[in-house]
Protein backbone atom coordinates (compact mmCIF):
# COMPACT_ATOMS: atom_id res chain seq x y z
CA UNK A 1 0.00 0.00 0.00
CA UNK A 2 1.35 3.52 -1.01
CA UNK A 3 -0.11 6.33 0.92
CA UNK A 4 -0.34 10.08 -1.11
CA UNK A 5 -1.15 13.02 0.92
CA UNK A 6 -2.90 15.63 -1.16
CA UNK A 7 -2.66 19.74 0.96
CA UNK A 8 -4.57 22.00 -0.17
CA UNK A 9 -4.66 25.35 1.76
CA UNK A 10 -8.01 27.50 1.56
CA UNK A 11 -7.99 30.03 4.42
CA UNK A 12 -4.41 31.16 6.28
CA UNK A 13 -2.15 28.35 7.45
CA UNK A 14 -5.84 25.85 7.90
CA UNK A 15 -5.31 22.55 6.24
CA UNK A 16 -7.04 19.77 4.52
CA UNK A 17 -5.12 16.60 4.09
CA UNK A 18 -6.57 13.33 1.70
CA UNK A 19 -4.60 9.82 2.59
CA UNK A 20 -5.07 8.14 -0.25
CA UNK A 21 -4.19 3.89 -1.02
CA UNK A 22 -3.05 3.74 -4.55
CA UNK A 23 -3.36 0.39 -4.31
CA UNK A 24 -7.17 0.27 -4.02
CA UNK A 25 -8.07 2.06 -7.36
CA UNK A 26 -11.29 2.28 -9.73
CA UNK A 27 -11.54 3.27 -13.25
CA UNK A 28 -13.38 6.86 -13.54
CA UNK A 29 -13.62 8.06 -17.26
CA UNK A 30 -11.00 5.24 -18.29
CA UNK A 31 -8.62 6.31 -15.42
CA UNK A 32 -7.61 4.38 -11.88
CA UNK A 33 -7.52 6.69 -9.13
CA UNK A 34 -6.72 5.60 -5.97
CA UNK A 35 -9.24 5.44 -2.67
CA UNK A 36 -9.31 8.16 0.37
CA UNK A 37 -8.54 5.86 3.19
CA UNK A 38 -8.86 9.17 5.60
CA UNK A 39 -9.21 13.20 5.65
CA UNK A 40 -7.34 14.80 8.43
CA UNK A 41 -8.09 18.89 9.37
CA UNK A 42 -6.51 21.22 10.74
CA UNK A 43 -8.76 25.17 11.44
CA UNK A 44 -6.61 27.37 12.76
CA UNK A 45 -9.77 29.96 12.27
CA UNK A 46 -10.83 31.86 14.67
CA UNK A 47 -14.22 30.93 13.31
CA UNK A 48 -16.24 27.22 13.05
CA UNK A 49 -15.69 25.97 9.46
CA UNK A 50 -18.06 23.03 7.78
CA UNK A 51 -16.33 20.17 5.68
CA UNK A 52 -18.85 18.46 3.28
CA UNK A 53 -17.32 16.23 0.56
CA UNK A 54 -19.80 14.72 -2.11
CA UNK A 55 -19.07 11.96 -4.56
CA UNK A 56 -20.93 10.85 -7.21
CA UNK A 57 -23.69 12.38 -6.13
CA UNK A 58 -23.82 11.34 -2.57
CA UNK A 59 -23.09 13.12 0.91
CA UNK A 60 -20.53 11.39 2.12
CA UNK A 61 -19.02 13.98 5.25
CA UNK A 62 -20.96 16.90 6.62
CA UNK A 63 -18.81 17.95 9.49
CA UNK A 64 -18.60 21.22 11.94
CA UNK A 65 -14.55 21.82 12.60
CA UNK A 66 -14.72 24.13 15.48
CA UNK A 67 -12.52 26.96 15.82
CA UNK A 68 -8.91 26.31 16.50
CA UNK A 69 -9.43 22.58 16.50
CA UNK A 70 -8.16 19.33 14.40
CA UNK A 71 -9.69 16.24 13.70
CA UNK A 72 -8.75 12.83 11.84
CA UNK A 73 -11.12 10.24 10.49
CA UNK A 74 -10.85 7.42 8.73
CA UNK A 75 -12.90 6.21 5.58
CA UNK A 76 -13.82 2.62 6.21
CA UNK A 77 -12.94 0.29 3.14
CA UNK A 78 -16.62 -0.40 3.10
CA UNK A 79 -17.60 3.07 2.47
CA UNK A 80 -14.58 3.79 0.46
CA UNK A 81 -14.64 6.79 -2.28
CA UNK A 82 -12.16 7.68 -5.30
CA UNK A 83 -10.35 10.16 -5.59
CA UNK A 84 -11.49 10.84 -9.02
CA UNK A 85 -15.51 11.83 -8.41
CA UNK A 86 -15.46 13.52 -5.58
CA UNK A 87 -15.79 17.15 -4.74
CA UNK A 88 -15.46 18.71 -1.33
CA UNK A 89 -15.62 22.31 0.49
CA UNK A 90 -14.40 23.93 3.38
CA UNK A 91 -16.33 27.09 4.34
CA UNK A 92 -16.49 29.37 7.19
CA UNK A 93 -20.02 28.88 9.37
CA UNK A 94 -22.88 31.29 7.43
CA UNK A 95 -20.86 32.05 4.19
CA UNK A 96 -20.60 30.69 0.69
CA UNK A 97 -19.14 27.73 0.28
CA UNK A 98 -15.78 27.81 -1.51
CA UNK A 99 -14.93 25.06 -3.75
CA UNK A 100 -11.26 24.25 -3.72
CA UNK A 101 -9.58 25.63 -6.68
CA UNK A 102 -12.29 28.63 -6.43
CA UNK A 103 -12.44 32.31 -6.11
CA UNK A 104 -15.44 32.72 -3.42
CA UNK A 105 -18.34 35.47 -3.62
CA UNK A 106 -17.77 38.49 -2.28
CA UNK A 107 -18.95 39.61 0.30
CA UNK A 108 -20.06 43.33 1.67
CA UNK A 109 -18.23 44.86 4.25
CA UNK A 110 -19.72 48.62 4.15
CA UNK A 111 -20.68 51.10 1.52
CA UNK A 112 -21.21 54.93 2.07
CA UNK A 113 -20.76 58.40 0.40
CA UNK A 114 -18.87 61.41 1.15
CA UNK A 115 -22.07 64.34 0.30
CA UNK A 116 -19.75 67.49 0.60
CA UNK A 117 -16.22 68.61 -0.66
CA UNK A 118 -13.68 66.52 1.14
CA UNK A 119 -10.12 65.62 0.75
CA UNK A 120 -10.58 62.45 2.81
CA UNK A 121 -13.44 59.94 2.24
CA UNK A 122 -13.60 57.26 5.86
CA UNK A 123 -15.28 54.61 5.60
CA UNK A 124 -17.59 52.75 8.65
CA UNK A 125 -16.02 50.57 10.99
CA UNK A 126 -15.70 47.07 9.67
CA UNK A 127 -14.16 43.46 11.04
CA UNK A 128 -12.99 41.81 8.04
CA UNK A 129 -12.01 37.81 7.48
CA UNK A 130 -8.82 36.69 8.70
CA UNK A 131 -6.56 36.51 5.62
CA UNK A 132 -9.07 37.25 2.83
CA UNK A 133 -8.83 39.75 0.17
CA UNK A 134 -10.45 43.37 0.80
CA UNK A 135 -11.28 45.24 -2.41
CA UNK A 136 -12.26 49.04 -1.93
CA UNK A 137 -13.80 50.61 -4.43
CA UNK A 138 -13.57 54.56 -4.36
CA UNK A 139 -15.28 57.05 -6.43
CA UNK A 140 -14.91 60.69 -6.36
CA UNK A 141 -16.68 63.68 -8.36
CA UNK A 142 -16.34 67.36 -9.46
CA UNK A 143 -12.58 68.45 -9.55
CA UNK A 144 -11.53 64.91 -10.03
CA UNK A 145 -8.24 65.10 -7.29
CA UNK A 146 -5.89 62.13 -7.51
CA UNK A 147 -6.77 59.48 -5.03
CA UNK A 148 -3.63 58.93 -3.13
CA UNK A 149 -3.50 56.91 -0.63
CA UNK A 150 -5.73 54.57 1.85
CA UNK A 151 -5.38 53.55 5.31
CA UNK A 152 -7.07 51.36 7.49
CA UNK A 153 -7.67 50.69 10.95
CA UNK A 154 -7.88 47.16 10.66
CA UNK A 155 -4.79 44.81 9.74
CA UNK A 156 -3.81 44.68 6.25
CA UNK A 157 -0.76 43.49 4.59
CA UNK A 158 -0.65 47.09 2.84
CA UNK A 159 -2.67 48.67 0.37
CA UNK A 160 -2.21 48.56 -3.80
CA UNK A 161 -3.81 50.82 -6.06
CA UNK A 162 -5.13 47.80 -8.77
CA UNK A 163 -6.59 49.92 -11.48
CA UNK A 164 -7.66 53.79 -12.14
CA UNK A 165 -9.69 55.86 -14.75
CA UNK A 166 -10.64 59.28 -14.93
CA UNK A 167 -12.95 61.20 -18.01
CA UNK A 168 -12.92 64.65 -16.56
CA UNK A 169 -16.37 64.69 -14.56
CA UNK A 170 -15.51 61.23 -12.12
CA UNK A 171 -12.51 59.42 -10.83
CA UNK A 172 -13.04 55.75 -10.13
CA UNK A 173 -10.32 53.38 -8.54
CA UNK A 174 -10.04 49.77 -7.12
CA UNK A 175 -7.68 49.11 -4.13
CA UNK A 176 -6.69 45.75 -2.54
CA UNK A 177 -5.27 44.76 0.84
CA UNK A 178 -4.97 41.25 2.32
CA UNK A 179 -6.34 41.15 5.67
CA UNK A 180 -3.74 39.49 8.60
CA UNK A 181 -4.69 36.60 10.58
CA UNK A 182 -6.18 38.66 13.22
CA UNK A 183 -6.80 41.74 11.66
CA UNK A 184 -9.08 43.63 14.38
CA UNK A 185 -11.44 45.92 13.46
CA UNK A 186 -11.20 49.90 12.05
CA UNK A 187 -12.24 52.15 9.54
CA UNK A 188 -10.58 52.91 6.18
CA UNK A 189 -10.01 56.07 4.58
CA UNK A 190 -9.11 57.20 1.34
CA UNK A 191 -6.84 60.19 0.73
CA UNK A 192 -6.93 62.72 -2.35
CA UNK A 193 -5.18 65.31 -3.47
CA UNK A 194 -7.66 67.97 -2.89
CA UNK A 195 -11.15 68.21 -2.15
CA UNK A 196 -14.15 66.67 -4.05
CA UNK A 197 -17.42 64.84 -3.14
CA UNK A 198 -18.20 61.29 -3.39
CA UNK A 199 -18.58 57.45 -1.93
CA UNK A 200 -16.87 53.95 -1.14
CA UNK A 201 -18.07 50.05 -1.26
CA UNK A 202 -15.60 47.77 0.50
CA UNK A 203 -15.87 44.06 0.36
CA UNK A 204 -13.70 40.81 0.69
CA UNK A 205 -13.63 37.74 -0.57
CA UNK A 206 -11.39 34.35 -0.21
CA UNK A 207 -10.54 31.02 -1.95
CA UNK A 208 -8.05 34.03 -3.69
CA UNK A 209 -4.56 33.64 -4.66
CA UNK A 210 -2.63 34.87 -2.01
CA UNK A 211 0.50 35.50 -3.77
CA UNK A 212 -1.39 37.56 -6.78
CA UNK A 213 -4.75 37.81 -6.64
CA UNK A 214 -5.30 39.91 -9.51
CA UNK A 215 -4.90 38.30 -12.45
CA UNK A 216 -6.05 41.15 -15.25
CA UNK A 217 -7.86 44.64 -14.97
CA UNK A 218 -9.31 46.80 -17.27
CA UNK A 219 -11.10 49.84 -17.63
CA UNK A 220 -13.44 52.26 -20.37
CA UNK A 221 -15.36 55.08 -20.44
CA UNK A 222 -18.07 56.40 -22.16
CA UNK A 223 -20.24 59.24 -22.85
CA UNK A 224 -24.21 59.88 -23.23
CA UNK A 225 -24.38 55.49 -23.77
CA UNK A 226 -27.03 53.78 -21.53
CA UNK A 227 -24.65 50.56 -21.53
CA UNK A 228 -21.08 50.30 -21.06
CA UNK A 229 -19.08 46.89 -21.65
CA UNK A 230 -15.35 45.76 -20.78
CA UNK A 231 -13.91 42.09 -22.16
CA UNK A 232 -10.89 40.85 -20.35
CA UNK A 233 -8.48 38.54 -21.74
CA UNK A 234 -10.42 35.60 -20.76
CA UNK A 235 -11.87 34.86 -17.01
CA UNK A 236 -10.15 31.05 -16.10
CA UNK A 237 -13.73 28.85 -15.02
CA UNK A 238 -12.47 29.23 -11.48
CA UNK A 239 -11.20 32.25 -11.14
CA UNK A 240 -13.86 35.61 -10.82
CA UNK A 241 -14.65 38.60 -12.74
CA UNK A 242 -15.30 41.75 -10.55
CA UNK A 243 -16.74 45.41 -11.92
CA UNK A 244 -16.73 48.61 -10.76
CA UNK A 245 -19.06 51.48 -12.59
CA UNK A 246 -19.16 55.13 -11.67
CA UNK A 247 -22.09 57.21 -13.41
CA UNK A 248 -22.37 60.82 -13.79
CA UNK A 249 -25.22 62.86 -14.32
CA UNK A 250 -27.33 59.86 -14.78
CA UNK A 251 -30.56 61.59 -14.05
CA UNK A 252 -30.82 59.04 -10.67
CA UNK A 253 -31.44 55.68 -12.57
CA UNK A 254 -30.20 52.39 -10.85
CA UNK A 255 -27.11 50.96 -12.37
CA UNK A 256 -27.97 47.59 -14.25
CA UNK A 257 -25.99 44.26 -13.50
CA UNK A 258 -25.12 42.71 -17.33
CA UNK A 259 -25.38 39.31 -18.29
CA UNK A 260 -23.86 36.71 -16.04
CA UNK A 261 -22.83 39.51 -13.40
CA UNK A 262 -24.66 39.98 -9.66
CA UNK A 263 -24.43 43.14 -8.44
CA UNK A 264 -22.92 43.67 -5.15
CA UNK A 265 -23.91 47.27 -4.15
CA UNK A 266 -24.56 50.85 -5.15
CA UNK A 267 -24.54 53.84 -3.64
CA UNK A 268 -25.62 57.60 -5.03
CA UNK A 269 -24.84 60.64 -3.93
CA UNK A 270 -26.73 64.47 -5.43
CA UNK A 271 -30.53 62.88 -5.56
CA UNK A 272 -29.21 60.05 -6.74
CA UNK A 273 -27.58 61.27 -9.70
CA UNK A 274 -23.98 60.30 -9.43
CA UNK A 275 -23.59 56.55 -8.21
CA UNK A 276 -20.71 54.01 -8.17
CA UNK A 277 -21.98 50.25 -8.42
CA UNK A 278 -19.87 47.02 -8.05
CA UNK A 279 -20.58 43.39 -9.66
CA UNK A 280 -18.94 40.28 -9.67
CA UNK A 281 -19.14 37.25 -12.43
CA UNK A 282 -21.43 34.20 -12.19
CA UNK A 283 -20.63 32.59 -15.34
CA UNK A 284 -16.95 32.28 -15.41
CA UNK A 285 -14.94 30.40 -18.20
CA UNK A 286 -17.63 30.96 -20.35
CA UNK A 287 -18.09 34.60 -20.19
CA UNK A 288 -15.29 37.20 -20.14
CA UNK A 289 -17.21 40.42 -20.53
CA UNK A 290 -18.23 42.53 -17.48
CA UNK A 291 -21.30 44.77 -18.48
CA UNK A 292 -23.86 47.71 -17.33
CA UNK A 293 -27.26 49.22 -18.30
CA UNK A 294 -29.07 51.66 -16.70
CA UNK A 295 -26.42 54.74 -17.39
CA UNK A 296 -28.77 56.93 -18.98
CA UNK A 297 -27.93 58.12 -22.43
CA UNK A 298 -26.95 61.93 -21.10
CA UNK A 299 -24.29 60.80 -18.79
CA UNK A 300 -20.94 60.16 -18.91
CA UNK A 301 -19.38 56.64 -17.31
CA UNK A 302 -16.51 54.97 -15.76
CA UNK A 303 -15.38 51.26 -16.21
CA UNK A 304 -13.28 49.05 -14.41
CA UNK A 305 -12.96 45.21 -14.42
CA UNK A 306 -10.12 43.05 -12.71
CA UNK A 307 -9.93 39.13 -12.83
CA UNK A 308 -9.54 37.92 -9.05
CA UNK A 309 -7.22 34.87 -9.16
CA UNK A 310 -7.96 31.75 -7.25
CA UNK A 311 -5.50 29.84 -4.68
CA UNK A 312 -3.17 26.86 -6.09
CA UNK A 313 -3.72 24.03 -4.10
CA UNK A 314 -0.43 22.47 -3.06
CA UNK A 315 0.29 18.77 -3.22
CA UNK A 316 3.18 17.02 -1.04
CA UNK A 317 4.32 13.76 -1.80
CA UNK A 318 5.91 11.57 0.89
CA UNK A 319 9.52 10.54 -0.73
CA UNK A 320 9.35 7.50 -2.70
CA UNK A 321 5.79 7.66 -2.86
CA UNK A 322 3.73 7.22 -6.61
CA UNK A 323 1.46 10.45 -7.38
CA UNK A 324 -2.42 9.50 -8.92
CA UNK A 325 -4.34 12.56 -9.28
Amino acid sequence: MTIVTERCFRYGSSLIEFDLDDADTKLINGKAYPAVTSIHIINKEPNDFRFELVTEGINRQNRIIPAGAEERFDIPVISRYYLGAYDWHFSRIGSTNVRPGSVGVPSLLTSGTQTTDASTFTSASIGPTADALILAAWFSVSETHAHQSVASGFTVDGWTKVIEEDDGFILVSLWRGTASSSPGSGTAALTMAGEDKGGWIIAELTGHNSAAPISESASTTVSSSDTMSISLGGVACDNRSYGICGNFDNGANNITAGANETELAEVSLDSGTNRLQTQYGTNNGADATVNWAGLGTSSASVGLAVEIATSVAVAVIPTGASFII
